[in-house]
């Protein structure tokens, strides 16, 4: 196993580091960095490594001491349900190759390893394929827990055609059975990582806005009185959206207090709550009931005036709540940052009262930017806030 460079050795190695700045000449440097202070990105695992072994940690290795040197204190991969089946039931280890040598449980071994926390991030509704154990029986999933478009259900008023069904959907909570089958797998999965410091929740609601699925069509009625295809863009709809995916989150953040309450529980989304919560992710009322320990507004944007504006926002809603990590892009499907940009809403952030800041994503983070962290805002180490430590 290669072992971590002395601080000064990595920073000799990369140009620029030693005895001058990176930074332009237009980026404002603080002072004097926190001490105290989230610094994470997203990972996704599938780009960070190989499915063979031996290269598959080499490549692991290097990714987390490339970011424990540039004083990164926090990594969540991303961990999908297919994986978690996979580590369990050889029939999901061909599409999730992955799981064969357990590269989650490496990698949240390795960076425990090199002082950065981890917090798996995990989707449990959105990011679904219909080939997802969520819906195969053999595993006990079912079809039936998938969320259904209004045009899969009635025919599109500009062609007059019903939409084919689609290849990505979201698992619908309000299922109970589909929120007690991810929770067992969740549970099975946090006793297999006791290095594991932290679960953040992956955007929880409905991507496409809506589902009518038989649940849903069975359910609003008997609720609110009228039949919901005809509704599904009222008020009594939106509020709908909110219950399965609320009933998950209270449902996880009760087995966290009762198994396992030094864990660390967080989400991201929008930084608009009100278009988030027509999706049914209702993250202010998740802050204000004291479930969540942060909450990651994704605020990619490439002109730091809006991103303080979308900053703003999001903190406004929250308050006191909960505790703010700002999500910052570096490249996304919009758009992507410089480094100088990058920087800047950093240090706009800070600025701000964010507690720290999640990049999105580390197969993004290219090494002129790591240089500019390590030049600039990450010049020295930082401890992660409160709980999430």
């Amino acid at each position: 196993m290669p072992t971590a460079l002395p601080r000064r050795q990595f920073l000799g190695l990369v140009p620029g580091l030693m005895g001058a700045s990176v930074l332009s000449a237009n980026t404002k440097v603080e002072a004097k960095p926190p001490s105290t202070e989230a610094r994470g990105v997203w990972i996704h695992p599938q780009r960070l490594c190989d499915a063979d072994p031996a290269k598959g940690k080499e490549q692991v290795r290097a990714a987390v001491q490339r970011l424990a040197e540039a004083h990164f204190n926090l990594i969540l991969p991303i961990v999908s349900t297919g994986y978690l089946v996979a580590l369990d039931n050889p029939a999901y280890l061909e599409s999730h190759p992955l799981a064969r040598w357990d590269a989650i449980g490496f990698l949240i071994d390795e960076a425990t390893r090199a002082g950065l926390a981890t917090h798996m991030w995990y989707a449990f509704s959105e990011v679904r394929s219909l080939d997802s154990p969520d819906f195969d029986p053999r595993v006990g999933g079912d079809p039936g827990w998938a969320a259904r478009h209004i045009y899969e259900l009635i025919p599109d008023p500009r062609t007059g055609k019903l939409a084919p069904r689609r290849r990505g959907t979201e698992v619908c909570p309000l299922h109970p059975q589909a929120r007690s089958w991810q929770l067992a797998l969740l549970g099975k999965i946090f006793q297999r990582y006791p290095a594991l410091k932290g679960i953040h929740l992956e955007e929880p609601g409905y991507a496409g806005g809506e589902c009518v699925c038989d649940l849903c069509l069975k359910v609003f009625p008997e609720v609110y009185g009228k039949p919901l295809p005809e509704s599904i863009r009222s008020f009594e709809a939106d509020v709908f959206r909110t219950v399965g995916t609320t009933a998950f989150v209270s449902e996880l953040y009760q087995l966290l207090r009762k198994s396992y309450p030094e864990f660390v529980f967080s989400a991201n989304g929008d930084y608009d709550w009100p278009s988030d919560w027509k999706k049914g992710r209702d993250w202010a009322s998740w802050a204000g009931l004291g479930w969540l320990d942060y909450y990651t507004p994704q605020v990619y944007l490439s002109d730091t005036v809006k991103f303080r504006r979308g900053l703003g926002s999001a903190m406004k809603v929250l308050g006191q709540r909960c505790a703010t990590y700002i999500g910052i892009g570096v490249r996304w499907d919009g758009g992507s940052n410089s480094p100088d940009e990058i920087i800047r809403q950093i240090e706009a952030s800070r600025e701000m009262g964010a507690e720290g800041t999640i990049l999105f994503s580390a197969s993004s983070v290219s090494d002129e930017l790591l240089r500019s962290l390590v030049g600039g805002p990450f010049r020295s180490p930082a401890s992660l806030p409160g709980r999430a430590a």
